[in-house]
């Protein structure tokens, strides 16, 4: 407690920035963050915050393959701190690197963190982003495995993320095949009306709508899913629906050259969702494919296991598991309304360098 108290008296209180600290200060800040599991665990031989990098031990990775992934959250692109605390992009920032591992089958190792931010953000602001990097690396059980500070007019973050996958075991993109039916888990279209409820008032939430703001604030990554999901034979077209059910959808369709049809009337949809739309005048379906952040995963599987793959999946995970639609020849994806009429998904969701239809 001493040290952590020195420490505590030298960044002084909120009016500290991190140019009053620097970058040595940093460094002690995380190390005061991060339990020493974190940190330096008997599997790093020489950790990254004692050296110039880190020496990882050769038996991370016995008879398994190694998983890379990376992803960044950039301010007035990714996120806004109007309706967004440094807490949950810590969190999150995480997260949504996990979810590309779920993807995959895999489960995570550790991690390599590049922040950049401006040299007048308050410390304060600084270890809460910490707090909740931390907070989901306990959850998750990955390493801090170094990374680099840097000042920037806006604050970033990107993680480079390692798993590992049993050998031969990887999920994966491709491999779909014509009449697969297509499944999603959980609920899809809960992230976005959190970010709409955000960006329409920041304060006064209201008790109904916090489960749909923390479904954007704090999204879950599916790895106990993932692994359950990679000891099946015959799951294919996996993907996290970081872009939405649309967006991601029409990957699938575009990687495997066939088409992908979603069934309005199969999406889950909780009734807080549904009223959400309903009371908005907009249709909750399209609403739900449209989507975006959900962090869920939409996979494929022949039809006849669906039944079989889906008892399993909610018994381990606890998850809700359900048939969206199906596979046939042709390509591109689309939604098939109640009445029968297919909309064209492709242009719909997410798109970091355009605004297509249906994105917010």
């Amino acid at each position: 407690m001493v040290e952590q108290d020195k420490f505590l008296n030298m960044i002084g209180g909120s009016t500290q920035t991190v140019a009053d600290t620097g970058e040595d200060g940093i460094l002690e800040l995380i190390r005061k963050v991060f339990p020493k599991e974190l940190i330096a665990p008997d599997s790093l031989v020489i950790p990254a915050l004692l050296d110039d990098a880190a020496v990882l031990s050769g038996k991370l990775l016995s008879d398994e393959e190694l998983v890379v992934t990376s992803d960044v959250l950039v301010e007035g692109a990714d996120f806004l701190f109007d309706w967004m605390s440094y807490f949950d992009l810590g969190y999150k920032s995480l997260v949504v690197n996990l979810s590309d591992l779920a993807a995959m089958g895999a489960s995570p190792l550790g991690m390599v963190v590049v922040i950049g931010l401006p040299d007048s953000t308050p410390i304060m602001q600084l270890e809460s982003f910490l707090e909740g990097l931390k907070k989901a690396a306990e959850e998750y059980s990955v390493i801090l495995l170094g990374g680099d500070l840097s000042e920037s007019k806006s604050f970033f973050c990107n993680i480079t993320l390692l798993g590992k996958v049993p050998k031969g075991k990887a999920l994966a993109r491709g491999g779909v095949k014509e009449n697969d039916c297509v499944v999603v888990t959980g609920y899809p279209g809960e992230s976005r009306a959190g970010l709409m409820i955000l960006q329409s008032k920041v304060s006064n939430v209201l008790s109904d709508e916090r489960k749909l703001v923390d479904s954007f604030l704090r999204p879950k990554a599916r790895i106990d899913a993932a692994i359950v999901l990679r000891e099946f034979y015959g799951i294919r077209g996996c993907i996290d629906l970081s872009d939405g059910i649309a967006r991601d959808a029409s990957r699938i369709a575009k990687r495997n050259n066939l088409r992908v049809i979603i069934n309005s009337e199969s999406l889950p949809v909780t009734e807080r969702l549904d009223e959400f739309w309903q009371s908005r005048g907009e249709n909750p379906q399209k609403e739900i494919a449209i989507g975006g952040e959900d962090f869920e995963l939409l996979f494929c599987c022949e039809s006849n296991r669906f039944d079989e793959i889906k008892k399993l999946l909610e018994e381990k995970s606890g998850l809700t598991v359900t048939r969206i639609g199906h596979v046939t020849r042709g390509d591109g994806a689309a939604l098939v309304m109640p009445d029968g009429s297919e909309s064209e998904m492709n242009t719909w969701g997410f798109d970091h360098f355009s605004k297509p239809e249906g994105q917010v």
